[in-house]
This record gives structure tokens, C-alpha cells and sequence, in this order.
């Protein structure tokens, strides 16, 4: 009967147990067999589940162990499967361990701890390596539940056999090496090991590397070396010391295999390895030497807890208590402490229960370093450099310091900068840039120069203004791309140089449309009357695309160069914001072609002559710089300041280009002209009179000058009734002028003389100026296609050798445009 009733309860037990189980709270936490998983974090599972079920919390927490057992083929380790997990925003696992060297690659999957653990429970970990390897972007994204250490693992029984001591320093760990090495092979002892070095292929090499370097530091409390520094070179040149003298290439790349079997066979003096309680058998451990007494270095190796940002919302509660009770000091006490691994709570080590346990004073003496995996978003990637750089110099023929140079090339950002300790590219283009700006605005002064007025009247000199200071601008873009690349950078150059091409480019086009040869053209002159509020539509156009590109910015991104130096990018990656690049580029190139396209219909106007070919040779040259350009970005560059400089090289030979042959050409025709008298009124008559007399019709020439207050002189020229030339002078501030075209060929010229003595430019040659004599075959009067009759206008125009209608005019010129309308 009793046994029945004891049959009766464990079924009921286990019944309940089910029960309970089916409506706990499951927190599932993902771990990798391979470090610890299975003996270490299953008893703090079960420690937590029989804790929950003494407090009647109704939560279950169920570790998954990722092994390569169940390992699928596309899943190459345990890393990949969490990063693949995250990136699917997977909620299946609330709680991950994860190693301390991938921080900053999952951390933006993981929820801040800041914001759900007490300031206490933060701080007891703050106090030891946490600070080092928890933090992704200032957001502490878990906790350090194991530590591994790396430590010298000396065998007593040769140390007493040669009576010699714990070596402290490296120097020390020579002496005594290469001593008992000698000793044991005059015994041909030929397996005997000094020091293992584990300067190997694998991840144990850049723990090796990086301690050592952090064992040459001044002082316990100085950071890591500086990786060029004297301290860092010295640190390598020791171990290759070491290598050499107490060691081989062989035994120093060997792998952590070959070390466990030396610490199985005991035919060693020192070994440095990973700390395992398991190995002290028979062995002392010590912490690693340095390059002074009391200065040590010992990479932290390890995995840390965080709470996945994609756990369910319904859970979260439950998990976050679970990662407290798993992170609290109790289980560190317990689990961790006493069992002689190191604990990431470095007050552990000044209680007595835990010291009378484990060798405390060893364990507070360990000087800790994470290895550098907040240097860069890859850390596999730059650790397989860091090693493959050192490791040319410690099993080849490099220098210590060019071997460093490499490594500190693999995250160092390098830009041209205005420091001649870097280089003086910067300076050098700085000072050339300087010299061409203030050029450029010093020779602005010939604009207001009289013998120099004559030879700028293509333009008004505020649009000569612009132009130059588009040239200027073009050449300023220089400042933006010196110094570090930021996203604003990259945008206010795409400003510069699209101002830049408006500023130039608008005025041209301007005077251009103005002297099409088309008789009552009124777009020409629409323009004329309304410049400014065609250059301000430009750049507003320019500023709108340039304002459309934030909704899409550029991004900044690393490019590593074949000579191993990192430099920051401009890109624009979204399909957006490259339309929009796209389309400025477009219309930049759309105004560059009409302006070709009209050189040629006024290529034989003789007023503007010299212009049109001027213009005609600076866009070719322009083109050919253009298509340079695209032929250098389109080529991988070995040297990213031979680029950088090419680059500048071009855009200030396309403003310098584009200056000499629009606008400084003028300064020398200036210089070359004669100097001549003004001419009256008078003279300008006899002038008329004088080519008068050179036609074969009859001149008759009526002159007639009024002295009246308004002073009015009115010359009227009367050719045979075929030419009607009248003169109009006013030295009145009104400037009124009157003109009567009763022939079929009309030369109208009126020449203003304002009190403000205010300089006319030759773009008023052009003012509602019209040519009417077309050369070419007469039109025929047969039916033509559309194609036929604007080809032949095209070809008509770019044949037409002068204007009809001149206006405003200074009196000099007046005989040279009789000249060009009546020979």
C-alpha cells in the first residue's frame, strides 16, 4: 500500500513539474560549445532554473549550445550564425554569448544595459576589463561573464635544477632561457623547449603581438604604445631577440596544438598559453614579463552576455531578470572565482572567502588589454593584417618600424593637409591657389582702366565681376577636399563647382543669345532686358538640386590605395541622389553645347570676331580638360595624393584656361592698342566725310549744331538716298534719342554722353541688333522639308557678317562701324 502511495506522488511530482514547465516563461540563450558552453554555462543555467522555482518566478531558462554538430553548411561558425540570426531580426534566442571581440559587430542588435541595470550593478563591472570590451558607440551592449588570460606557464623542476629564478622581464626570460637551453642540449635534449612564443597564423598571433607591445609601455598606468612609437618598434626587435636566441621561426609559428603538447610532455622551461586551471598540474603560472620590472601585458580573451533588441516584448521582462541573475557578483562568486578562472569584478579579489580559495595576489597583478577591435568595423580582416605585417619583419627581412608604418596604415585615415611634416603637396597647392585668386581679382582694375574700356565692352563689367569670381570659385574647391571628408564637405564642393560653371558659363550665354544675327528677334531681346533675372534663375536651379541631394546625402567611406594608406571617399549611393547628380551634370553640359552651337551661327560677325574665336578655342580646350578628367576617375590610382593632385592640376588649368582666354587676353590686346585722341563731334564728321568721298554716289551732308540749352547736334548724313546715317549727340542727362529709318538699308547710330561719365559696354553693340545681309544662294522658291529650310538658315547665319541695328555706341568707334556696314 505505502509503496503505491509512493508511486502516486513522484507522478504527481513530475505532473506538477510539466505543468509548471508549460506555463513558464522560456528564455532561450544561445552559446557556442567550443567556449565553455557546456562546462560552464550549464551550471549557471540549472543554478538559475532551480532559483526561479524557489521563488516562483515562472521562468525557464534553456541554453542552445551551437556546435558543428548542428551546424548547417551555409553557417561557417558560431559568429555567422548570430550575425545571420540578427540580420533576419530573428526572435528566437532573447539571451546571447557572444566573444568580446565582436562588440561593435553585434552591438547595434543589442539593447543598451544602461537603461535596465542598476548604476551599482554597471559599476562592479566598470572597475575591470568591461570598460575595454562591452561598449558599442557609448551604449553598453553587455557584460563579461568569463575572462580568459593569457599567462607563463615556467616548469619548477628546471628552474631549481639550474638554480634560477621567475624571470620578471624579458631580458630576465633570455638570460635564464637561453642558458638552461644550452645546458639541456649539451645533454641532446634536442626537443627542449625555452619559450614557445605563439606568434602563429591564428587569432592566439595578435594576442601575442599586442601583449607584448603592451608590455613596453613607460609605466603601469600608460596606455597602449603609439603603433609607429619607439616603444612599439623595441617591443618587436625583442622578440625577434627572443626568437633568435632562445627559439626558431619553427617553434614561434606553431600552433596552440604544439603548446598543449608540450605542457602533456613537460619538456619545457617557459609557455606562454591561455589560462586553464586544469594545466597548473604540476606546473606555476606568473603573469607575463615586461620590458621593466612590475610592467606586464596580458590579452583579454572571453565572451560576453547581451539581451538581442529583437527578444519578444512579451519576454522582456523575464529576460532582463535572468541576465541580472547571471551577471550578478553571487554567480561570479561562485561559478567563476572559486573555481580559479579569472572574474571580470575585480573586487572578488580583496574578499577572504574567495582568497583562500585561489592565489589573489596573481590575479589582481594581471595587466589587462583588449585587443583592438574597436580600430575598425572588420576586426577579422584588420587582425589578419596586423599579423601578416609584423610577421614580415619577424620571419623576414622588413624593418620593425616599416612593418608598424603598415599596420598603422590599415586604420589610419590619411588626407592632404595644409603640415608640411606630412607633406607639402597641401602648401604647395594652397600657396598656388592663393596666387591665382588674387590675380585674377587684381586684374579687375583694367575694367575701370580708360585705354582697357574699349577692349571689355563684350561684356558689363558686373557680369565680368561674376565671371571671375566663378573662375575664383573653381579653384577654392581646393579647401574643401584638404583635411578630413565629411558629408557636409561633400556637399558644399558639389555648390562650389556648380556656382562655379553657372558664373562663367551664364554671361557668355547671355551675350551670345543677345547677338543672334535674327532680325526683330524678340528673345534676343527679352535676354537683354532681363540678364539678372536669368543668372539668379540659374542659381537657383543650382540650389534647389543642390538642396534635393539631402534627402539623400553622400556618405563617407574608407578606400585603402595599392600603397596601403586608407583615404575617405565621397559616395552617393542611393539612386536618388545620383539622378539628381546626373541631371546638374546635364544641364551644365546643355549650356556648354549651345554656347558651341552659337559660336557657330555668329562665327563671321564682325563685331564680335576676336570673341567668337577666343571662345571658340578656350571651349575646346575646356572639352579636352573635361574628358581628362572623366578618364582619371575612371582609373585606379596606385597613389591617392598623385590623384589628389591631378585633380587639382585640372581644375585650376580649366580656370586658368578659361580666365586667359575670355578675360586676360583682353588685358594684352590693351596693352598692344595705340594709344589715340578721343574725337569730337567735329572730327567724327569729317571722318563721314572722308569715306564720303571714297563712294562712287553722291554724298549730301547737312550739319547742323544746336546751341540751345538742351545742346543738341544733329548730323545728317543723306547717300543717294540709299544710306541714312544719323548722329544723334546730347550732353543732357536724359540722352534722348530719336531715329528715323525711312531706306531699306539703315545705319543707325547713337552715341550718349551722360554727365555721370558712366563706361558703355560693347554688349550694347548687340542691344536689339539685327543683321539683314545674308550671303549664300538666293532662296529657292520650291517646297523644302523643315530639316532642309533650318539647315540652311543655320549655315545662312553662320555666314552673316554684321549687324543692322547698333546702338550706344562711343564715339571712337563710330568710323570702324561705317567702316564693316559701307565697304
Amino acid at each position: 500500500m505505502k509503496l503505491h502511495i509512493n508511486i502516486f506522488k513522484i507522478i504527481y511530482y513530475y505532473i506538477y513539474i510539466y505543468i509548471d514547465t508549460i506555463n513558464a516563461v522560456v528564455i532561450n540563450a544561445l552559446a557556442f560549445s567550443k567556449n565553455g558552453g557546456n562546462l560552464l554555462y550549464s551550471p549557471c543555467v540549472n543554478d538559475f532554473n532551480e532559483y526561479a522555482k524557489e521563488n516562483n518566478l515562472n521562468i525557464t531558462l534553456q541554453l542552445n549550445l551551437f556546435s558543428e554538430l548542428n551546424s548547417t553548411a551555409t553557417v561557417r561558425d558560431y559568429e555567422t550564425s548570430i550575425d545571420s540570426l540578427f540580420q533576419r531580426k530573428s526572435s528566437k534566442y532573447d539571451l546571447i554569448f557572444y566573444d568580446n571581440i565582436y562588440s561593435k559587430r553585434f552591438g547595434s542588435h543589442l539593447i543598451n544595459l544602461n537603461d535596465i541595470l542598476s548604476k551599482d550593478h554597471i559599476d562592479m563591472y566598470m572597475e575591470g576589463v568591461a570598460s575595454q570590451t562591452c561598449f558599442y558607440e557609448n551604449k553598453l551592449v553587455g557584460l563579461p561573464l568569463t575572462v580568459d588570460i593569457t599567462v607563463l606557464y615556467y616548469n619548477q623542476k628546471y628552474l631549481y635544477e639550474y638554480n634560477k629564478e621567475v624571470p620578471k622581464t624579458w631580458d630576465e626570460l633570455i638570460d635564464t632561457g637561453k642558458f638552461i637551453l644550452d645546458e639541456e642540449i649539451k645533454k641532446n635534449n634536442t626537443e627542449f623547449i625555452a619559450y614557445n612564443g605563439l606568434f602563429s597564423t591564428f587569432e592566439i598571433g595578435i594576442c601575442s603581438l599586442y601583449e607584448f607591445i603592451y608590455s613596453f609601455r613607460n609605466s603601469v598606468e600608460s596606455p597602449f604604445p603609439e603603433i609607429t612609437s619607439q616603444e612599439a618598434v623595441n617591443a618587436l626587435e625583442k622578440i625577434k631577440e627572443i626568437k633568435e636566441t632562445i627559439a626558431s621561426d619553427l617553434i614561434f609559428s606553431s600552433h596552440e596544438d604544439f603548446t598543449k603538447k608540450k605542457i602533456s610532455d613537460g619538456n619545457f622551461l617557459f609557455l606562454k598559453f591561455w589560462h586553464q586551471p586544469e594545466y597548473e598540474k604540476g606546473y606555476s603560472i606568473t603573469p607575463l614579463p615586461g620590458n621593466k620590472k612590475g610592467i606586464s601585458g596580458t590579452t583579454v580573451g572571453g565572451h560576453n552576455l547581451g539581451i538581442s533588441m529583437y527578444s519578444s516584448l512579451d519576454k522582456r521582462s523575464e529576460a532582463i531578470t535572468v541576465f541580472k541573475y547571471l551577471t550578478s557578483i553571487e554567480m561570479q562568486r561562485n561559478y567563476i572565482a572559486k573555481n580559479n578562472y579569472f572574474s571580470p569584478i575585480p573586487r572578488l579579489y580583496n574578499e577572504k572567502e574567495v582568497c583562500d580559495i585561489v592565489d589573489c595576489d596573481f590575479f589582481k597583478n594581471i595587466q589587462l588589454i583588449a585587443r583592438p577591435t574597436s580600430k575598425t568595423d572588420d576586426y577579422i580582416s584588420y587582425a589578419k593584417k596586423f599579423k601578416t605585417y609584423i610577421y614580415e619583419f619577424l620571419y623576414g627581412n622588413t624593418s620593425a618600424l616599416d612593418a608598424l608604418k603598415k599596420v598603422d596604415n590599415i586604420t589610419k585615415v590619411y588626407s592632404v593637409q595644409l603640415n608640411i611634416h606630412d607633406s607639402y603637396i597641401g602648401v604647395i597647392l594652397l600657396v598656388v591657389t592663393l596666387i591665382f585668386s588674387f590675380l585674377f581679382l587684381g586684374s579687375l582694375i583694367f575694367l575701370y582702366i580708360n585705354k582697357f574700356k574699349s577692349v571689355f565692352k563684350f561684356l558689363p563689367n558686373d557680369f565680368w565681376f561674376l565671371m571671375i569670381f566663378g573662375y575664383i570659385l573653381m579653384i577654392s574647391v581646393f579647401f574643401v577636399e584638404i583635411g578630413e571628408v565629411t558629408c557636409m564637405k561633400c556637399h558644399i564642393k558639389v555648390l562650389i563647382l556648380s556656382f562655379s560653371f553657372t558664373l562663367f558659363l551664364i554671361p557668355i550665354l547671355y551675350k551670345l543669345i543677345v547677338c543672334f544675327p535674327e532680325e526683330n528677334n524678340v528673345v534676343s531681346k527679352w535676354v537683354n532686358s532681363h540678364k539678372y533675372y536669368i543668372l539668379l534663375f540659374f542659381m537657383t536651379l543650382d540650389l534647389i538640386l543642390w538642396g534635393l541631394m539631402f534627402i539623400t546625402p553622400y556618405t563617407v567611406e574608407k578606400e585603402t590605395f595599392n600603397e596601403g594608406k586608407t583615404y575617405q571617399i565621397c559616395n552617393m549611393k542611393n539612386l536618388f541622389g545620383r539622378i539628381i547628380i546626373c541631371f546638374i551634370y546635364f544641364y551644365k553640359i546643355l549650356i556648354f553645347l549651345t554656347i558651341f552651337f552659337l559660336i557657330f551661327i555668329e562665327w563671321n560677325l564682325k563685331i564680335l570676331h576676336y570673341d567668337i574665336r577666343f571662345l571658340d578655342i578656350a571651349f575646346y580646350i575646356d572639352s579636352l580638360i573635361i574628358l581628362t578628367f572623366i578618364i582619371i576617375s575612371l582609373i585606379k590610382f596606385d597613389d591617392y595624393t598623385f590623384y589628389f593632385v591631378i585633380k587639382e592640376i585640372l581644375n585650376i588649368t580649366f580656370a586658368t584656361n578659361n580666365y586667359n582666354l575670355i578675360y586676360g587676353f583682353r588685358i594684352i590686346w590693351g596693352l598692344m592698342k595705340k594709344k589715340h585722341k578721343e574725337k569730337s563731334v567735329d572730327d567724327l564728321v569729317n571722318d563721314l566725310l572722308k569715306i564720303a568721298d571714297r563712294q562712287d554716289n553722291n554724298f549730301n551732308i547737312n550739319f547742323n549744331n544746336n546751341n540751345n540749352n538742351n545742346n543738341n547736334i544733329n548730323v545728317n548724313v543723306n547717300y543717294n538716298n540709299n544710306f541714312n546715317i544719323n548722329i544723334n549727340n546730347n550732353n543732357n542727362d536724359n540722352n534722348n534719342n530719336n531715329d528715323n529709318n525711312n531706306n531699306n538699308n539703315n545705319i543707325n547710330i547713337n552715341n550718349n554722353i551722360n554727365n555721370n561719365d558712366s563706361n558703355v559696354s560693347i554688349a550694347d553693340l548687340c542691344d536689339d541688333s539685327h543683321a539683314n545681309i545674308i550671303a549664300g544662294k538666293p532662296e529657292d522658291n520650291r517646297k523644302a522639308s523643315i530639316i532642309s529650310i533650318m539647315s540652311q538658315r543655320i549655315i545662312n547665319y553662320h555666314y552673316k557678317t554684321s549687324l543692322e541695328n547698333i546702338s550706344n555706341i562711343e564715339e571712337s568707334d563710330i568710323t570702324f562701324i561705317l567702316k564693316s556696314n559701307i565697304n
